[in-house]
């Protein structure tokens, strides 16, 4: 199998099995249909909670003659409620426990960002109001290095990551879901530069700034969800149990306000009810919440239509029962989504500009609006029905699959596919026997939205954006072009 060569001289396999989302009944024998079909690379994190599944795995297959340790790749990370000095070496020691290991060959900063941990100091701690403890001393620079003088001006001398390269525990050490300003100020401060940023890496964000920057820094990108994590859609679903919600973006709306541009408001049950009007002859609809401001949802281009209207009626304009209400947004001329809403949550949810969506709740209890702008799970890219990549698959005799990972590892990027099917497994690392041409790679280059083809931002996490050290800021901020419109690339949105 094709390697690379880390900064830290250590070989890591192109292609490793990822294991988020990967849940521990299913993971050891996935990484045993891993090891059997050839993987060598391994990739999980104490966040994924997987860790003593894949331990067994591995010991499994070490107690085999002839499988040596030295032929492994074995990547872990250290999870958001330990991004402190003091903390590094108690997560390091809990995983090398939980994968019967002596040593981890890539340990990765999994987060820049970090949390308050709970009792337990596996998860965060969360607020009455559903928002997350962030840790606002978070200093990324004194994790990585001994006697680095924190945020809170207290000096830490606890080993932390580069003192575990020393002690051989660690062969290399790596971030993850760092950006470039990130990168920049560990660099200035590092005597062990990070050998990887593991990052989401795919046909529709496909890093090429973040990509650039590291090569000329030798630090090896790693793409996890390179296939476009088709198995997000049922996570975030279950994730935030709002069928279309699939990430929370509560900042997004303030920019928008700003411009005067996209915003509902949702009055609570217990107030005066929404209205809405609907010309169909127009293509922006107005919704008006008692005497407030004038609010417009436009769509240049696809035709979005939602109606507003009582439960059973069509008028163009009616007023909502309190007992219930039912929103209709009709998208892309074709589909229908429905959605009612009980007595305590009012939901109106909005597709438009072809793949942001507004969903706006309001409780009775507290009376309050709020915004959620994310991806919908519904119109997230679909990766593997493309025209390009399924022509080009056709072309080489190969599947959708092999070709999005073979554009990734032909340009020096390492993926980690995550999958518990033998079948796709033996698959995703069938990639070593073609080569895409140039005209190839440049027609699958251009499947790149850039911040708007990411999937995961982490904003499942209420209230991680106000985190200083919060990575997707390029993501919060409207794009508008010339003509004052959101600008969108839906070369992914069927028609």
């Amino acid at each position: 199998m094709t390697s690379f060569k880390l900064s830290s001289g250590q070989q890591i396999p192109a292609v490793g099995l990822g294991t988020w989302q990967s849940k521990a009944a299913d993971v050891s024998k996935a990484v045993a249909d891993a090891l059997g079909a050839g993987y060598r690379h391994i990739d999980t994190a104490y966040n994924y909670f997987n860790e003593d599944a894949i331990g067994n795995a591995l010991s499994q297959w070490l107690g085999v003659q002839g499988n040596s340790r030295q032929d492994l790749f074995i990547s872990t990370k250290l999870p958001h409620v330990g991004n402190r000095p003091s903390d590094v070496r108690k997560y390091l020691d809990k995983s090398l426990a939980r994968l019967r290991l002596d040593y981890i060959d890539l340990y990765m900063v999994h987060m820049p960002f970090g949390f308050l941990s709970d009792q337990s100091g596996d998860s965060p701690v969360v607020g009455k109001d559903g928002s997350y403890l962030l840790d606002m001393n978070t200093d990324i620079v004194a994790v990585w290095k001994t006697g680095r003088q924190p945020l809170t001006h207290v000096v830490m001398t606890a080993k932390v990551m580069e003192s575990l390269v020393d002690e051989g525990r660690v062969r290399a050490i790596g971030v993850s879901n760092f950006n470039i300003v990130q990168l920049e100020r560990l660099l200035v401060a590092a005597r062990v530069p990070p050998a990887v940023n593991q990052v989401e890496t795919h046909a529709s964000c496909q890093q090429s700034e973040l990509r650039a920057f590291c090569r000329r820094q030798d630090i090896l990108v790693t793409a996890y969800s390179p296939l476009g994590s088709p198995g997000s859609r049922a996570h975030f679903k279950n994730k935030y149990n709002y069928r279309w919600c699939a990430g929370v973006r509560r900042s997004y709306w303030q920019h928008l306000l700003a411009l005067s541009y996209l915003c509902l408001k949702v009055v609570c049950w217990s107030k005066k009810e929404l209205l809405a009007t609907s010309p169909r002859s127009q293509l922006c609809q107005k919704v008006v919440c008692w005497g407030k401001k004038e609010l417009l949802v436009q769509s240049p281009r696809f035709q979005l239509c939602v109606k507003m209207v009582c439960w059973g009626k069509k008028e163009l304009l009616a007023k909502s029962p309190r007992s219930q209400l039912c929103v209709k947004v009709v998208c892309w001329g074709k589909k229908e989504l429905l959605e009612t809403s009980p007595r305590s949550q009012l939901c109106v949810k909005v597709v438009c500009w072809g793949k942001k969506e507004l969903l706006a709740t309001s409780t009775n209890q507290r009376c309050e609006t709020c915004l959620i702008i994310g991806g919908s799970p519904e119109t997230y890219p679909d990766h593997m029905n493309h025209p390009v990549v399924q022509n080009i698959a056709r072309c080489h005799n190969k599947t959708p699959a092999q070709i999005l990972l073979k554009h990734l590892v032909q340009q020096g990027v390492a993926v980690i596919p995550k999958s518990i099917n033998p079948a796709r497994i033996a698959e995703n690392i069938q990639i070593f026997d073609f080569e895409l041409d140039v005209n190839e790679l440049n027609q699958l280059n251009s499947l790149d939205q850039g911040e708007e083809g990411r999937i995961v931002d982490y904003n499942w996490y209420k209230g991680v954006e106000a985190h200083p050290e919060y990575p997707f800021t390029e993501r919060l901020k409207p794009k508008i072009d010339k003509n004052g419109h959101f600008e969108s690339n839906t070369s992914f949105i069927a028609s």
